[in-house]
Formats: C-alpha cells, sequence, structure tokens
C-alpha cells in the first residue's frame, strides 16, 4: 500500500532534491486532489498498464485532454508496490525522447496513485495489426526504427522496459501507421540497470526472452541483461510482419520450451524479404551474450533500405530562435523548457524532424557536432558562436542536448505564448498553488534541473527585477505570460 503523503513526498525529493540524471519537473501536488484540476472519464478505460487501468482526463484549466493511468493502492502488496511505483515515476522522469511517452504530474488519494500522462489518440499499435492481420515491409521498418531508437535510448539511460510487446507501443494520431509517430509507453515494471545482471522474474510470456524464461523456471541463476528488449523486438517485428507469434505453443509449458530452443518456422512469411528475415533472426538468438544490439538493428540493410531517410526539413528558422535562447534569463529558458515538453507533438512536428535529421547517431541527443551541422546548414559556422549555444541549450550539464532542451530553445514566441500550455508551466513553479511564484519556489525548481551551479542570490534577483513587474516579490502569472510573450 502507498500510504499518506509518502509517493507524492518521494515524488518531491526526486525533482527537489536535484538528483543527477531527472530530465523532467513536475508540479508539486502534495496534498492535492486531481478532481480539482482534471475531469476523469472513469467509465471508459483507454487501456490497461502493468498495474493499473488508463483512462482519459480533460484539465479544467486549459481544456487539454490527458491519459491517465490510476494506480489501485493494494494492501497485500505493499513494500512491493511503493517500490516499484517510486520506480515507475522515477524512471519516467529520466526518459526524454521523441519515441516515450511524456508523463507530466502526479497526484495521489485514498484509494489510487494517479500518472498523468500525454494523450494519443492513435491507439495500441496491438489494435492496428489485428485489424490489418499484418504490415507491409516499409510500414513495419518505420515503425521498427523508431521502436530501436527508443530502445536504445532507453538503455543508454540505463533502463531495461522488460515488457516491450505491441500492446506496449501506441500511435500519437488517428491516421494510418506509415508516417505516424510511435511512442514506448508503459515502464510499469522496468528497472534502472546498474551493471549487475538482473534477477526479478516479470514480463509477458509470449515476448520474453529464453534468459527470462530459464530464470523463472529455475534452470539458472545467471540473470539477464537489456538484451531482453532487443528478444521483445525481434518478437514484435515476427508478429508485424506475420500477424502470428513466433513461438506459440498449445499451452504456457510447450511455449516455453519452443522459446529456449529459440528455432523459427517462419509461419506466415510467404514474399517476405530475406533481409527482414535476416534481422529478426539476429534479434531471436537464444545465447543472449551473442545476440544483436539496437545499434546493430539500426545499421541493418533492411531498417536502412526500407524505412525512411531524416526528411528534407529546413533548419533556418529554429535556429534563429536557438540564438534568441542563449540571451534569456535562467526563468524564461525554464519557462520555455516546460512549455516546450507540454506543446502538442503535432504542432511540433518540424521541430521533431529537426532533431531526428541532426541525432545522426540516433542517440535521442544532439552532441557538439550535431548542433554545429544543425546550425552550418543555416550558415552560423563560427566556433565560438557554437560552443556558447551548446553550454546555454545543455540545461541540465549532462554533456549533450536532450531532445525538450532542444525543442525549448528553437520553439516559436508566438507559439510557445499559447496561454493553456503556460498555464501547465506555471503551475509547476507555483508549487503551492496560491497563483504566484515566490523566491523561493523560484529558486527550488530553476535549481532542480542543474545540480552542478549553485543558484547565487544576485542571479534570482536579476530575474525578479526583470519579471515581477508591479515589485511586489512574486511572479503572477500575468507576469510570467508577458515574459514569454
Amino acid at each position: 500500500m502507498v500510504e499518506g503523503p509518502g509517493v507524492c513526498q518521494k515524488i518531491k525529493e526526486i525533482f527537489v532534491g536535484g538528483k543527477k540524471g531527472i530530465k523532467v519537473q513536475l508540479p508539486h501536488n502534495e496534498g492535492k486532489r486531481i478532481e480539482k484540476f482534471i475531469e476523469l472519464e472513469r467509465s471508459g478505460h483507454l487501456g490497461a498498464g502493468t498495474f493499473g487501468t488508463v483512462c482519459k482526463g480533460k484539465s479544467k484549466g486549459t481544456g487539454v485532454i490527458y491519459a491517465v493511468k490510476c494506480i489501485q493502492k493494494e494492501r497485500s502488496c505493499a513494500v512491493i508496490q511503493r517500490h516499484q511505483l517510486e520506480q515507475e515515476i522515477r524512471i519516467m522522469t529520466k526518459l526524454d525522447h521523441p519515441n516515450i511517452i511524456k508523463l507530466f504530474e502526479t497526484f495521489q488519494d485514498s484509494r489510487y496513485v494517479y500518472l498523468v500522462m500525454e494523450m494519443c489518440e492513435g491507439g495500441e499499435l496491438f489494435d492496428r495489426i489485428v485489424e490489418e492481420k499484418h504490415l507491409p515491409e516499409a510500414v513495419a521498418a518505420e515503425v521498427m526504427q523508431q521502436v530501436f531508437h527508443a530502445v536504445r535510448y532507453t538503455h543508454s539511460m540505463d533502463i531495461v522496459h522488460k515488457d516491450l510487446k505491441p500492446q506496449n507501443l501506441i500511435l500519437r494520431a488517428r491516421w494510418r501507421i506509415k508516417g505516424n509517430c510511435v511512442k514506448v509507453i508503459d515502464y510499469g515494471i522496468a528497472a534502472e540497470w546498474k551493471g549487475r545482471m538482473l534477477k526479478l522474474k516479470s514480463g509477458t510470456p509470449d515476448y520474453e526472452a529464453p534468459e527470462l524464461v530459464a530464470l523463472r523456471e529455475g534452470q539458472t541463476n545467471e540473470g539477464y541483461n537489456k538484451e531482453v528488449d532487443v528478444w521483445a523486438c525481434g518478437v514484435i517485428l515476427y508478429v508485424m510482419l506475420s500477424g502470428s507469434l513466433p513461438f506459440e505453443g498449445k499451452d504456457p509449458l510447450e511455449t516455453a520450451q519452443k522459446i529456449k530452443s529459440g528455432e523459427l518456422h517462419w509461419k506466415g512469411f510467404d514474399g517476405v524479404s530475406a533481409d527482414a528475415k535476416d534481422l529478426i533472426g539476429q534479434l531471436l538468438v537464444v545465447n543472449q551474450h551473442e545476440r544483436a544490439t539496437t545499434d546493430d538493428a539500426l545499421k541493418h540493410t533492411w531498417i536502412l533500405n526500407m524505412a525512411p531517410n531524416a526528411s528534407p526539413v529546413g533548419c533556418a528558422d529554429a535556429v534563429r530562435n536557438l540564438q534568441r535562447f542563449t540571451h534569456m534569463n535562467k526563468l524564461q529558458q525554464e519557462a520555455l523548457h516546460l512549455v516546450a515538453r507540454r506543446m502538442d507533438d503535432q504542432k511540433m512536428e518540424q521541430l521533431r524532424q529537426i532533431f531526428v535529421k541532426f541525432d545522426t547517431k540516433g542517440n535521442g541527443t544532439l552532441n557538439l557536432l550535431d548542433l554545429k551541422a544543425c546550425l552550418a546548414e543555416a550558415g552560423v559556422t563560427d566556433t565560438e558562436t557554437v560552443q556558447s549555444l551548446a553550454q546555454a541549450l545543455d540545461a541540465d550539464n549532462s554533456g549533450f542536448i536532450d531532445y525538450t532542451e532542444f525543442l525549448a530553445a528553437s520553439l516559436d514566441h508566438r507559439r510557445a505564448s499559447q496561454e493553456a500550455v503556460c498555464w501547465s508551466a506555471f503551475r509547476t513553479f507555483d508549487q503551492d498553488d496560491d497563483g504566484k511564484i515566490s523566491r523561493k519556489e523560484l529558486r527550488e525548481v530553476l535549481q532542480a534541473r542543474d545540480t552542478e551551479h549553485h543558484l547565487d542570490e544576485e542571479t534570482i534577483n536579476t530575474i525578479l527585477k526583470d519579471v515581477d513587474v508591479d515589485g511586489d516579490g512574486f511572479i503572477d502569472f500575468n507576469e510570467f505570460m508577458k515574459m514569454l510573450r
């Protein structure tokens, strides 16, 4: 069971405590009821996660639609549930990638903990596969390219998803799969990898890797690693191209035996290319130490030839905004970061394409060379300018420019000043929900992601002088909006 203020207080420690690796700040909702802010449609479920159901929620203040994961507090598994819930929240605040679902805020009451996430209206990939029986190779390659990028980024953050399957891949928009954005969801049983083999037995049987099956059956104590996600990707690709599972038995025992043997029979693969089969064969290798990596998959001939290349998008406007960003104060920069994260993905599509275009290694981050290439295309070649931009954009001092850091800096200001989105960002600063940002709240939020540098009083005083128009020592929403405009 998750008691009293425990989880929300833990969340407060995660963000305000400034733990290294945190990419996302959430509003402080300790003691606040979700019903005050979000109207939940409990009657119709959008889906079910590992530990809860997902329903639609509408912000009472802005009208924005969210997907809200409702996790019931179970008294029968107090310690495990609390640990898993805190871990899921912590993991989601470490991830910032265009193909991974976004978490916006959390609430709790006596019965539930609520995770408020972005709404993706395209539904589960699983449902589309059922409708269409199987997917054309070009469409499957486009989907898998995005999944491999998300999984590689997840692994680079030392996180193992452990439950990848078509039900945990959703489409951002209602339209066809081709050209759609794929998002990985449900980190309910994900693990933080710390260099040691994992031993916890969890996952969905049809997508479990042989080493997980062997561990579950007590046949080995070796454990498993990040490679379980690669195996699951192989099963997903097999299902997309054939409409059937590669290791389906008459009962769970027979399925487990087939998984451990790893023998592929290519049911439903008439007309499928040899390259596609070759990639699946490299992903579904029984020995986890010989299995292909996500790097190998992204460089495979089938992905390179079948998946679309980066769109030929221009970045001159984005670069002008990047240059303007360097002259902003820390409050403006952090506010834009929060606004960018909450903007509708479809309205940010061109910026997403620019980011993907220059993320040459597919790591989900930009390095100095990537930024240099982006600026050079817009005619900016001065080395000192490039380095100053890189330093300004890397708000959390990770050494890389994260996805939302790039979006925030390159966002057009007319778009950034949309009132509904700005109100959500304002609430992150306004921790006690009194309609204004105090000096203490300003310092806590600005310091939370940049733990490498102490935020001195002079910086706080300068921000307040610039933004606090009426001089009352607080920043209200009108002053916040004026700053963004």
